[in-house]
């Protein structure tokens, strides 16, 4: 007779914070243009502290940018598969997002370009200084408990996750000349993470089961039915990590008809996270683990945890001409190096249970780009318009996405328009649209497994998210200038 095991024996239970962790951090990522349609690596506005500190040198006085916006994305997800619960094909699913644009922006000389002609005054006049907030990094996703009148088809994959990168900046620059300018700035950078999800206790528990009953052949849904939302597990994470990174940039110029840009951000390399983990048993399992397998008790399960949270280097380049007085034409790059980490680390600190343990993760994504073209026109003394096209790339391989975790090439065009309100006071008011060019999916690595071999098969087992992804996005802003 086969010995009844105990779960403090069960080789299995510690899969539930590898899939955890592995939901968590692969958010599609939406790396967005930071400030107002006018900013760039060239402008004079108080975004500029982010974009390209050298360029600070181009405003004398003090300029103060307060710019809030959002950006309302939905997604739509056709799942190509069945359930594996009663055979039928999902309805579509929408997913959404609501990303803020913020940014704040603060330049000044400090008095020094006032000071009288000397010697030193002459160095000290033409430095510059900076403070600036923005989040240019947000990855993230909503979702529907149900459709249709049915459970979610992706209730296994996520309900509410967020995750954002917050950068602050301190940054000095100086003039060397009329023609080039340094900047220098130290970014403070915030890993802000939250999720709220539901795993399919369900087919865990098989797993458990014919693990520990020894069988080189598990049957995908027995005893269990795999996706039941009765097995649906809750699930909780939250944490906030800090870390330093420093930015290093150069500004070419001729005036009044050529400026030119670049900015290397370093990021702050891995960040650590403290987080917390709560998973809510269903009372479904509870009572059915309880009726036929009693001698497998399931634990508490509960950790405190710190994952390393990857910031990412990010290289900007832009430059601006001015064939006409009433005529800006600019052009600018970002490049986000996504790729640079293949692992994630998680390491637990305290947990209910030793099933819970340290795991590595691989996570795969590609190097990210954004490309501005903006065309800006004096229509007026006091009104200013601006039209920007925009692309930026898909940062996720095929055989990897999910719908917690996709990606796509969007293609944005934006509208603007500021206002010279008083001599002290400009407002900028904008919208933009956003066209996803859709994904259909047939080939992933995600997929149902009767018995996986490994951990890393295990952070796989998923349903299939083979399907089509199409979507779109619309965009409202809002910037306030104050200049002193």
């Amino acid at each position: 007779m086969t010995p009844r095991p105990s779960y403090r024996t069960v080789p299995g239970a510690r899969l539930i914070l590898l899939l955890l962790a592995l939901l968590l951090l692969t958010r599609p990522a939406l790396a967005t243009s930071v400030g107002t349609i006018f900013s760039g690596p060239t402008s004079k506005d108080g975004a500029i502290v982010y974009w390209n500190p050298a360029g600070m040198t181009r405003m004398d006085g003090t300029h103060v940018m307060l710019f809030g916006g959002a950006s309302l994305i939905q997604i739509q997800h056709q799942r190509a598969t069945p359930s594996a619960f009663d055979g039928t094909l999902y309805p579509e699913a929408t997913i959404a997002l609501f990303k803020p644009n913020l940014a704040l922006g603060i330049v000044t000389d400090a008095g020094l370009s006032g000071l009288p002609a000397s010697p030193l005054n002459d160095v000290l006049k033409d430095f510059r200084f900076g403070v600036g907030l923005s989040l240019p990094i947000i990855e993230g996703a909503s979702w529907e408990d149900t459709y249709a009148g049915r459970p979610a088809s992706t209730r296994y994959y996520s309900g509410f996750s967020y995750q954002a990168l917050l950068y602050i900046e301190l940054a000095l620059a100086y003039r060397i000349n009329r023609y080039i300018s340094v900047g220098v700035g130290l970014d403070v950078i915030g890993a802000l993470v939250t999720n709220s999800m539901a795993v399919d206790l369900g087919a865990k528990v098989n797993q458990t089961i014919c693990s520990v009953a020894g069988s080189n052949k598990c049957p995908l849904g027995a005893p269990l039915q795999r996706e039941n939302p009765a097995y649906d597990g809750q699930v909780q994470v939250d944490g906030t990590g800090w870390g330093t990174g420093g930015v290093f940039s150069v500004l070419l110029s001729l005036p009044p008809l050529l400026h030119a840009g670049l900015a290397f951000h370093t990021g702050a390399g891995i960040i650590p996270v403290p987080i917390v983990i709560d998973v809510e048993l269903p009372p479904a399992l509870m009572s059915y683990m309880k009726q036929n397998l009693p001698s497998i008790a399931l634990p508490v399960l509960h950790a405190e945890a710190e994952i390393g949270f990857v910031s990412p280097m990010i290289i900007t380049a832009g430059a601006a001409v001015t064939p006409l007085p009433e005529l800006e034409v600019a052009f600018d790059l970002q490049w986000i190096d996504y790729s640079a980490s293949t692992e994630m680390l998680v390491y637990i600190s305290s947990t209910t249970t030793a099933l819970i343990r340290d795991q590595v993760l691989v996570k795969t994504k590609k190097d990210g780009f954004v490309m501005g073209l903006r065309g800006a026109y004096q229509l007026l003394d006091e009104l200013r318009l601006a039209l920007r096209l925009e692309l930026s790339t898909n940062t996720r391989p095929e055989a990897f996405v999910t719908p917690v975790s996709m990606d796509f090439h969007i293609v944005s065009l934006q509208l603007g328009a500021g206002w010279q309100a008083t001599s002290w006071l400009y407002l900028t008011l904008e919208y933009g649209h956003y066209f996803l060019v859709s994904r259909t999916i047939e080939n992933s690595h995600f997929a149902p497994r009767a018995s996986p071999a490994t951990s890393l098969e295990e952070g796989f087992d998923l349903p299939s998210p083979v399907g089509t992804y199409t979507g779109m996005a619309d965009s409202l802003s809002l910037g306030v200038h104050l200049e002193f």
